[in-house]
C-alpha cells in the first residue's frame, strides 16, 4: 500500500496514541499522551529540529491550543522505558517502510553518531566515555541510520555501549 506524505502524519498519530501508547504519561499529568505525541510528531515531520522548536512553532500556529512545554514532553519521554519505546519504534518502522514509495533502486543512507552529555553517576547503565564537552566526558552515545533523499526516514537508532 502506498501512502501520500500528507496522510502519513494522521496514520502515525493514530498508531502512536491508539494501539501503541508510544508515550505513557504519569498518573494525574496535566497533558495527555496525544498532546505530547503531537509535539514529537511536529518536530519529526516539519522543519523544526527539536522539541523546543516544535513547541514554539505549534504555539505560534495554534495560540489557543493545549500545547505542553518542551520540558513536559522530555519528562514524559524520560518517564517511559526506552527499550519498550525502541521496540515500538522498530515495529512502526517496518510497517512504514512498506507504506512509503521507495523504489527497488539503491537508496542513500546516512549514518551518524550522537552523544548526549550525562552529569550523574558514570556507572549508570548505558553511560560511556565521550568526547569532553560542557563539563563532562560521560554520556550516552547513539548511532542512527537515516534514509535520505526524497523520502527521509530514520531506519534505526542504536545505543552504543562499551560492550
Amino acid at each position: 500500500m502506498i501512502v501520500k506524505q500528507s496522510d502519513l502524519r494522521a496514520i502515525l498519530m493514530n498508531k502512536l496514541c491508539g494501539e501503541g501508547n508510544f508515550i505513557r504519561v504519569p498518573e494525574g499529568a496535566e497533558y495527555s499522551a496525544e498532546d505530547a505525541t503531537n509535539v514529537v510528531l511536529h518536530a519529526a515531520t516539519s522543519s523544526s529540529n527539536s522539541i523546543e522548536a516544535a513547541v514554539q512553532d505549534l504555539r505560534e500556529m495554534h495560540p489557543i491550543s493545549r500545547i505542553p512545554c518542551a520540558d513536559t514532553v522530555h519528562t514524559y519521554i524520560k518517564w517511559n522505558d526506552i527499550d519498550e519505546m525502541m521496540l515500538f519504534f522498530r515495529k512502526m518502522n517496518s510497517e512504514f517502510i512498506d507504506m512509503v514509495n521507495i523504489s527497488d533502486s539503491p537508496q542513500d543512507i546516512a549514518i551518524d553518531f550522537h552523544n548526549v552529555q550525562y552529569y550523574g553517576d558514570k556507572n549508570t547503565k548505558g553511560v560511556v566515555g565521550i568526547q569532553p564537552k560542557n563539563g563532562t566526558s560521560w554520556g550516552y552515545s547513539y548511532l542512527t541510520a537515516d534514509l535520505v533523499g526524497d523520502c527521509k526516514l530514520t531506519l534505526d537508532i542504536v545505543n552504543l555501549t562499551a560492550l
